[in-house]
């Protein structure tokens, strides 16, 4: 008994002095999301509704899950304004490679 106390005591006084290892394990993870931003951060959070309409079905319900599971610890910025694209199949990249070169031109 006198040790849980004493370990429950000392638990106590780490967190109340703020030791800086403490309060770093205490973070959530938005918290660390919203310390620590990425430069996509600091760009738009939504996809205009008419633009997202343009969009096939199964794009749709990916934005939609995207917008409820990433923007739990960081704002939905972070992944709508990467700068990576995922084409749906190899038809989808060549015509994106067509559409758009300009975003092949770097490697």
């Amino acid at each position: 008994m006198n040790r849980k106390l004493t370990f429950l005591v000392a638990i106590a006084l780490l967190s109340a002095s703020g030791a800086p290892g403490v309060r770093a394990a205490e973070l959530s993870e938005k918290d660390k999301a919203l310390a620590n931003p990425y430069s996509n951060d600091f760009g738009p959070e939504a996809v205009d509704e008419a633009v997202l309409k343009t969009y096939p079905a199964n794009v749709q319900a990916g934005y939609k899950a995207l917008i409820k599971g990433c923007a739990q610890c960081h704002s939905a910025a972070r992944p709508l304004n990467s700068r990576f694209v995922e084409p749906l199949d190899d038809a989808a990249l060549a015509k994106l490679k067509k559409d758009q070169p300009e975003l092949f031109k770097d490697a």
